[in-house]
């Protein structure tokens, strides 16, 4: 028999990703007691991984004389979701984002930078932490110990109960048979998505191929929990932000930056299938390469063009973590690791011999590097019609990098209202239940709003800070 506790609390928080921590600190704030549960001993989630979060005509921004406004974001924010995010929940988004900065500015963190991380194609959104999302999670979990929460670390919630249309009790469990039951008034549903489920991921967004870059335990528990209360999936579930990246490497080494450089890219049957420049578009790459039958790419490149990523630079940086024009230092050693493991990365003195290292046909493989130089000496692709980045293969030796599509996370999940409570099938909310973050379905339709550089987590800070809200209204009125 497990030892079971009875605990009793006015809002519970499942998951102590960014949107669980923010939450709990807010309803502190507000007099609620709190109790906070995560299956993981770290607290954190992926929010821990980030560099940045979104925010919105904050006092960083306007001391940094960025021109950006809350009503430009909202309209770009609609149009990239084609008319399908939720406007209310969107608009309380962008109107209370900057709400955060200044929350976690009274707490003692510091901004390096509000940058775009990618400039053509992104807003001047991303807030970068000193110490990135990391500090922020150290900051927040400091201050919720500091205040007395309660946290149960190692704890996963397996059910959540309802009696008379309202939350009545949470159980969870830890891997050595402990037990609690939870007793809230209200709940909150924040374990960060399903991006680390392969079942969920080929349900919902049809991408059975795609790791997760994260920690491994969004896996959909909140999908499950909302049901067990009544609660759903949204209509607009499916939106799933990729990067492509090396198979098994951080997305922060600089091998991980090279691999997606515009450089020659061949299927898994050594065809070539895009305009590589697509890379120079955050996000872009891993798209398509998720899409592809094999589930990966091979990036060539000659001795030359790896020189270049090493002394000049860049093309194409990898997020936050490496900006455009960052020198990779660490490339060669990193290559020279891979290399040896025979796996991801070859090399060869001939593209003959290099057809034969990565397992595609020599014929076509060949074909397409001779219709490739074609286009570099003639400085017109017809086939894709890349314009830039037009280098051809000269200088031996010559390399392949393995190149997968990896997913960060995954944005929108159960259908909530606009002040993110839980809905059943007929539209109304659960009474006390809420999800937020990448738990929560509505700001951005079916498709991940790449243009908002630190979105998932600046709507992770935010989603809490308005749950925290509401459900102190809840619980003073219950």
């Amino acid at each position: 028999m497990a030892e079971r506790e009875t605990l009793r609390c006015q809002l519970a928080v499942i998951g102590g990703g960014a949107a669980g921590l923010m939450a709990a600190l807010e309803a502190t704030r507000r007099g609620l007691d709190v109790i906070l549960l995560d299956r993981l001993d770290d607290l954190g989630g992926n929010a821990a991984r980030a560099a940045g979060h979104a925010a919105f005509e904050s006092v960083e921004q306007r001391n940094r004389r960025v021109s950006l406004t809350k009503e430009g974001v909202y309209q770009a924010m609609m149009e990239l979701s084609d008319w399908n995010a939720n406007p209310s929940l969107l608009s309380r988004f962008v109107e209370r984002s900057a709400e955060v900065v200044d929350r976690l500015l009274e707490l003692g963190i510091h901004y390096d930078k509000v940058i775009a991380i990618d400039p053509v194609h992104q807003l001047t959104t991303s807030h970068l932490p000193t110490g990135r999302m990391r500090a922020v999670v150290d900051v927040l979990s400091t201050e919720l110990e500091r205040r007395g929460v309660r946290i149960y670390r190692g704890f996963r919630a397996e059910q959540l109960e309802v009696a008379a249309g309202s939350v009545s009790a949470i159980v969870a469990r830890n891997n050595v048979g402990a037990e609690l039951l939870i007793q809230p008034c209200a709940a909150l549903i924040a374990t960060g998505g399903y991006a680390a489920s392969p079942k969920l991921m080929r349900r919902y967004a049809g991408l059975a191929k795609t790791p997760s870059a994260g920690n491994g335990a969004d896996t959909g528990d909140g999908l499950a929990l909302a049901a067990m209360a009544g609660g759903h999936a949204s209509s607009l579930i499916g939106a799933v932000l990729v990067a492509a990246t090396t198979n098994g490497r951080p997305l922060t080494d600089d091998i991980s930056c090279a691999c997606v450089q515009p450089t020659l890219w061949v299927d898994g049957s050594g065809r070539r299938f895009c305009n590589e420049a697509l890379a120079l578009a955050l996000y872009r790459a891993g798209d398509i390469v998720a899409r592809l039958n094999q589930g990966f790419a091979w990036s060539i490149f000659d001795q030359s063009q790896i020189d270049k990523l090493i002394h000049s630079g860049a093309r194409r940086g990898m997020g936050s973590a490496i900006l455009p024009g960052t020198k990779l230092t660490k490339l060669r050693v990193q290559l020279e690791e891979d290399l040896a493991g025979g796996e991801t990365a070859f090399r060869a003195d001939s593209l003959e011999e290099l057809a034969g290292l990565i397992g595609v046909e020599l014929e076509p493989f060949i074909n397409e590097v001779s219709q490739y130089h074609e286009a570099c000496a003639e400085g017109v692709d017809h086939r894709f019609f890349k314009t830039h980045n037009l280098d051809p293969l000269l200088h031996p030796p010559f390399y392949a990098l393995r190149m997968e599509a990896t997913a960060l996370c995954t944005t929108g999940a159960i259908e909530v209202d606009e002040f993110l409570r839980v809905l059943d099938h007929y539209g109304n909310p659960v009474g006390g239940l809420y999800a937020a973050g990448n738990d929560a379905a509505g700001p951005w339709g079916k498709t991940a709003i790449t243009t908002i550089g630190g979105a998932p987590a600046g709507f992770a800070l935010t989603s809490g800070l308005l749950v925290a809200e509401h459900a102190a209204g809840w619980c003073h009125r219950h």
